[in-house]
């Protein structure tokens, strides 16, 4: 499968992996997702590296995995999940980040490569391949509090 940001994957020169070893073709998932109105916006699904580049922060990051986790677009299982680890955050960092709402979609079957979900936060990663909108499967359903 090609991604869509392997280039991306390629310039973070990892040792490990990346996407890791245990991502799974994706089946048919609902999905959540902290996002800007309107559901278009060019941040809305970006991962993380770029969307941090094109608003003006390049962070250093340490880990291999969590940077190689920013090459992919984050997502949780529910909306539930998706506002509690909103809430969970400072009001600091949620100013940084910028996000506004939550948006909720089905991700079609084959469109990326997944990650396992994490049991206890819900959250999940996708590296998607090319040509996937976003915009057209997804809808804001709330503004995030």
């Amino acid at each position: 499968m090609e991604l869509k940001y392997r280039q991306l994957i390629a310039d973070q020169n990892l040792s490990i992996t990346c996407p890791p070893d245990d991502c799974q073709l994706n089946t048919p998932v609902e999905a959540a997702r902290w996002v800007l109105s309107p559901i278009d916006h060019e941040l809305n699904f970006l991962p993380n590296h770029l969307f941090n580049q094109k608003r003006g922060r390049l962070l250093r990051i340490q880990d291999e995995a969590r940077n190689c986790g920013y090459c992919s677009v984050s997502l949780h299982e529910s909306v539930e999940a998706s506002e509690n680890a909103f809430r969970g955050l400072s009001l600091a960092i949620r100013g940084k980040i910028g996000y506004t709402h939550i948006a909720t979609g089905l991700i079609e079957a084959g469109i990326g490569l997944v990650t396992a979900i994490n049991p206890v936060s819900r959250h999940f990663e996708l590296f998607e391949s090319d040509n996937y909108q976003w915009s057209n499967n997804f809808t804001i359903i709330a503004p995030l509090q």
